[in-house]
């Protein structure tokens, strides 16, 4: 008899044992599963940093394509096609130092 009594108050425990485990657990993958959502690769956090940079991004990718365009007219303006005297004029001056006879050249350090 003492068997029988013996064997249902280990199965008493074994139940709160097994209901302590799986309260834990479901605790424990709660608290990663929203860890992971905010700081995560994919998370919130690393999304508003990733919009954060596209923004500056965009900014950069802005202000290059205003330099290409003032390159690209510079280009059509030396060209063989639509020659600006002037342009060259003032390309000659500052890359070959180059200066017109009658000109008089006072140099600074």
């Amino acid at each position: 008899m003492n068997c029988g009594m013996f064997s249902q108050a280990n199965e008493g425990n074994y139940m709160n044992v097994n209901y302590y485990i799986t309260v834990f657990s479901t605790v424990m993958l709660t608290i990663y599963f929203t860890y992971s959502a905010l700081n995560g690769q994919y998370g919130l956090f690393n999304q508003f940093r990733f919009e954060a940079q596209e923004i500056i991004l965009l900014k950069k990718l802005e202000m290059i394509k205003a330099k290409n365009a003032i390159l690209e007219k510079k280009v059509v303006r030396l060209s063989e096609d639509y020659l600006d005297l002037d342009l060259l004029d003032q390309q000659a001056r500052k890359f070959l130092g180059l200066a017109r006879s009658n000109e008089i050249i006072i140099g600074l350090k």
